[in-house]
């Protein structure tokens, strides 16, 4: 019987974390898209060009909120486990202060600039509205960006994936919710 080294079990690891992150991926791209092809039925073509225009521009203050900060909380953990420092606690408190920051800086810009960004930009109205209740979602995409890159870095797939699946099944969710909520009676 032979002993598995260190080496061959960091591999093992890794090869494990990168087919659960593979997976994860591409089971929510393919959520994604039957989840776009039934709003596409229930809104039609018009209802649904309006929800491009606005997930672009959500989109855009998505990264806002969330730039960088799965990388950074990954790369800052890992280094200082390598060291086999402590710290880490104190490392995420710090991300996570700043995933809040940039998640409010966005929330900020899409919240109060909802009407100018509709009117303006989008040159639809009544989609300030829609821009609105979405930025309320910035500020926690930025910590589940920074609990992503945490679990990367201690090597648990299995966790960023939990992370990904219940962020974006949430998601999900929410706007079916409120689309039969919201829908206006026929």
């Amino acid at each position: 019987m032979k002993i598995k080294t260190q080496k061959s079990l960091r591999s093992q690891s890794m090869l494990t974390n990168t087919v659960i992150i593979t997976l994860t991926s591409f089971t929510l791209n393919f959520c994604a898209v039957y989840f776009r092809l039934w709003l596409a039925g229930m809104m039609g073509e018009e209802g649904i060009g309006v929800y491009q225009l606005i997930i672009s521009v959500y989109s855009l203050m998505a990264t806002v909120a969330t730039s960088g900060l799965s990388f950074t909380v990954t790369r800052t953990v890992s280094e200082t486990l390598a060291r086999k420092k402590a710290g880490v606690k104190k490392i995420m408190l710090y991300c996570i202060s700043l995933g809040v920051c940039m998640g409010m800086l966005a929330f900020s810009i899409l919240f109060f600039g909802a009407d100018f960004i509709a009117a303006k930009l989008i040159k639809t109205p009544q989609t300030a509205s829609s821009l609105k209740i979405l930025a309320f979602g910035l500020p926690f995409m930025s910590v589940a960006s920074c609990m992503s890159g945490y679990f990367i870095a201690l090597r648990k797939a299995v966790f960023s994936s939990a992370v990904q699946i219940t962020e974006e099944l949430s998601q999900i969710i929410v706007t079916i919710v409120l689309f039969f909520v919201l829908r206006p009676a026929d």
